[in-house]
Parts: structure tokens; sequence; C-alpha cells
């Protein structure tokens, strides 16, 4: 793929690319189809931490033994694929289509239609075929026990699931693409695949996973609290949507959750609606304090509002990734 070198200056640009992304991903979303016939590279991280801490992961260890362990995994996995990423950087630095692997990889890792799908088919598949079909649909993101999810609670869990996305797969890529380009992007996967992996319960974060569980503590710190702001920004546009309890609530209840990517945007989703979210069936798989405080019988006009805020964070982030973009360009 050949472009004009003044062209190409415009395409290596990490804020240009990052608004192409948005823009393909968007368009075609997650590309199910093509993961059916390779791994998704989010499942290979996973498989990879997933199998070293079935080798090092030994109950008979001590706690500090098993921290120690952990460290080495999740550290050894960041420094592989931070290297990886490294050397697909230089290697597209010496090639004029090399910005293509930086912007794939955005598209595999940044979630906005894949997200929203997500949620809207659950929302079809509860109102339209009942309870079963509805938890079926949810079990495909909910790391909770479905079998105990009424009606509201797969509204509830489809809500919260939304806000973790915002933190989780839309800021936090994009962010630290834009601080540290394909390399911090590939580690910062790596954090959270190693936390799905090894950090799945209370008991292994205060142990093998809590290495992983600080690492995405820290890389979540700032994407999670720019997610919680987009809520709150998002709710002065959406009907009935409420901007001040949002903030509220964001400030007053987001340390609820042990991760800021989830806690930050999840608090201000549930002010913003007037609802309850979280709970001891979080759809992060561990029992997490109430976060909101309206009511926890989320309906199917609470999910549709939820979508809907979902969608406006999703246009303001691209807005301003956009402007970043344009600025960039008038300034190279």
């Amino acid at each position: 793929m050949y472009l004009h070198p003044d062209l190409a200056i415009y395409a290596t640009d990490r804020f240009v690319l990052a608004c192409i992304a948005l823009f393909l991903e968007a368009v075609i979303g997650r590309m199910s189809w093509l993961f059916r016939i390779i791994p998704h590279p989010f499942a290979i991280l996973r498989s990879s931490a997933a199998f070293l801490g079935r080798r090092l992961n030994r109950s008979r260890r001590g706690p500090r033994a098993l921290i120690v362990r952990g460290a080495i995994v999740t550290g050894f996995l960041c420094c592989v694929t931070g290297s990886v990423g490294w050397m697909i950087s230089s290697w597209g630095e010496t090639y004029p289509a090399g910005w293509v692997v930086d912007l794939m990889f955005l598209v595999f890792f940044v979630s906005q239609r894949g997200s929203y799908s997500d949620a809207s088919r659950t929302v079809r598949a509860q109102s339209k075929n009942g309870l079963v079909a509805g938890r079926k649909a949810l079990a495909r993101y909910h790391k909770g026990r479905i079998d105990a999810l009424d009606e509201h609670g797969i509204y509830r869990s489809l809500t919260e699931h939304l806000a973790a996305e915002m933190g989780r797969w839309l800021i936090g890529p994009l962010f630290w693409y834009l601080v540290g380009g394909l390399p911090a992007l590939l580690v910062y996967a790596t954090i959270v695949a190693a936390v799905d992996a090894l950090a799945a319960d209370d008991e292994s974060r205060a142990g093998f996973g809590w290495t992983a569980s600080r690492l995405e503590f820290m890389a979540g710190w700032l994407p999670g609290r720019i997610a919680g702001v987009f809520v709150v920004l998002a709710s002065l546009l959406a009907p009935t949507a409420r901007p001040i309890r949002a903030a509220r609530i964001m400030v007053c209840m987001a340390r609820s959750s042990p991760s800021p990517a989830h806690g930050w945007p999840a608090a201000a989703m549930a002010g913003a609606l007037s609802l309850e979210i979280a709970g001891p069936n979080s759809t992060e798989g561990r029992e997490l304090p109430w976060i909101g405080e309206g009511s926890a019988r989320a309906t199917v006009r609470d999910a549709h509002r939820a979508l809907l805020l979902f969608g406006y964070v999703c246009v303001m982030n691209a807005v301003f990734i956009l402007g970043g973009a344009i600025g960039r360009i008038l300034w190279l």
C-alpha cells in the first residue's frame, strides 16, 4: 500500500490512526467471522497467562511465594508483548505501510459497536424470548452467576457491562496507544488479560494475581476517570439522564470497585440513570458493594437508556479524537 510522502506523515500520526480505527470499528464491529478462523489477540494473551498460571500457581506455596510467582508471570508477559510491540513499531517506521499494523491492533482492541451489539442483543433476547434467552445472551460477558439473575438483574448487568467497557475497552486502549504507541497498547491488553486469567476472584487477587490486579489499577486509573467524565457529559445530552446526580455518585462511590476502569464509569452511569448496579452478583465476577442510590430493579426502558448513553459517550470520544487528529494535521 503506497501513500504519497506528505500523506504518509498524517497516516502515521497516532491521533489520525485512532480516529480511523474508531470509524472502522463502528462500521465492522468485532469481526466475529474472522476470529472463528483465527484466535483473537486478546484470547492469545489470556491463554498464555492462564497456561503460565497453571504451571506456577501452586496452592501449597505461601502467600509471598505466590505473589512473587504471579509477578514473574505478569512481568514476563508484559516484557514480551512490549518488546514485540516495539519491534513491530520499529519495523513499521521503515516501511510506508507500517501504520497498517498499528491500525489493525487498534481495531482489534477498541470496542464500541462490539460492546453495544452485545448489550442490545441481550435486550432483544430478554424482551422478545424471555428469561432463558436473556441469560444465554448475557452469558457472553457476565462473569457472575447467570442462573441467579432475574429480568431486572439481566438489565442491571448489561448496564454495568456497558459502563465497564467504556473504561476498559474504549478509553483504555486509546489512551495508552496515544501515550505510548503500539508497545503501550499491547502491554495494556496484556495486563487486562492477566487479570482475567490470574485474578478472577478475591483470593487470587490477594495472591498469585496481586501484581496483575495492581497493574490494572494503575493502568485504569486515568482512563476510568476520563470515561466517568464522559458519562457525566453525555448525560447532559441524553433525555431523562441526571448529570448532577451522575457527577455526585461518581465522586462519592467510584472507589467501591477495586478497578478504576470499572468503578468510575459504573458510578457515573448508575447516577445518570438513577439505578443501583454491581452488588453481590456483579458482572465483574466477584462480590462488590452496590453502586448508586436508585433502584436495583432495572427495566427494559433503563436498558435502552443505558444503550443511548453509551452511544453518546462513543460519539463524544470520537469527536475528541477527531479534534486531536485535526489539531495534529494542522500542526504538522
